[in-house]
């Protein structure tokens, strides 16, 4: 973010129409300063992007004067002990990592949700991650909505855009909450999840006075733990993401341990694993007389 923002801010208002500017680097993270400029450049065709990792797409060398062979690739593989750094720093290609719960490519996305108006649309549910105070080093309040359509007795949950991340008190907490769950599905259910445990039961209590659907949930595991539960709906398009909105929780839901806060991550595995515990429940077997 800051190198992003110091390049945009300094570096290019200090050049006019003449100037060219040249960034080079690697792709270290799915959300380093030269992927962002990659996507901008995607809708800007004065921005020319190359690439030049060691190795073309049929594994051969690509800097032939120094590189002539197999041979010389392998003798240098070999000298670059770490395999992260060698997928990284020459083959230009973000790694995965083993601290990496949820793979990028598992990520399955929607162009629209289907209309509220039809009947197919369960209910509606977000998990909020809330912070313990407003110091610079505390986390910040994250809410992650998502709207569960059933059809065929099939269910799909559908993360929405509307995405918090931010640092709030407790009024403002509890006064954002409730505009959510207003807006989220009129004359439909709306649940709120919020961690049972500490100061945050005093926002259930005061969001049930205030006549929000609000459960509150003891939680079990640690963080990966919780976020590994949310992988098998992930991977198999039970649960989809918005393609513009979703960024931040992505990069969380992605991140190999580099990201400074993971809030929207534990909203988001909060908001998962209950959606699936109401969409397991033993529905009443009613029979007509």
């Amino acid at each position: 973010d800051k190198t992003f923002s110091w390049v945009m801010s300094e570096i290019i208002p200090a050049g006019n129409e003449k100037t060219t500017i040249v960034c080079v680097g690697n792709y270290l993270h799915n959300d380093a300063f030269q992927m962002r400029l990659f996507e901008l450049g995607e809708d800007r065709p004065h921005w020319a992007h190359k690439k030049f990792p060691l190795l073309d797409e049929n594994n051969q060398p690509t800097w032939t004067a120094r590189f002539p062979d197999q041979a010389a690739i392998e003798k240098l593989h070999q000298r670059t002990a770490d395999e992260t750094a060698w997928q990284r720093e020459y083959l230009l290609r973000p790694v995965v990592t083993s601290q990496q719960v949820i793979h990028p490519d598992w990520l399955q996305f929607y162009d629209a949700f289907p209309p509220l108006t039809q009947s197919h649309l369960w209910f509606a549910a977000t998990g909020v991650d809330l912070a313990i105070t407003q110091k610079d080093s505390s986390d910040y309040t994250a809410m992650v909505s998502a709207y569960v359509f059933e059809k065929d007795s099939e269910s799909t949950v559908y993360i929405l855009p509307q995405i918090v991340n931010k640092k709030l008190t407790f009024p403002e907490t509890i006064e954002l909450i409730k505009q959510i769950d207003a807006s989220l599905a009129p004359g439909k259910t709306t649940y709120t999840y919020v961690e049972k445990v500490g100061y945050q039961e005093a926002v259930i209590q005061q969001l049930a006075e205030d006549g929000v659907e609000v459960i509150g949930v003891t939680v079990s595991g640690d963080k990966r733990a919780r976020l590994s539960y949310t992988t098998p709906s992930i991977k198999n398009g039970q649960v989809l993401f918005p393609k513009h909105g979703a960024e931040d929780l992505i990069d969380q839901l992605t991140d190999s341990g580099t990201l400074s806060h993971d809030d929207l991550a534990d909203a988001f595995s909060l908001l998962i694993n209950q959606v699936m515990v109401e969409i397991n429940k033993p529905q009443p077997n009613i029979r007509w007389m």
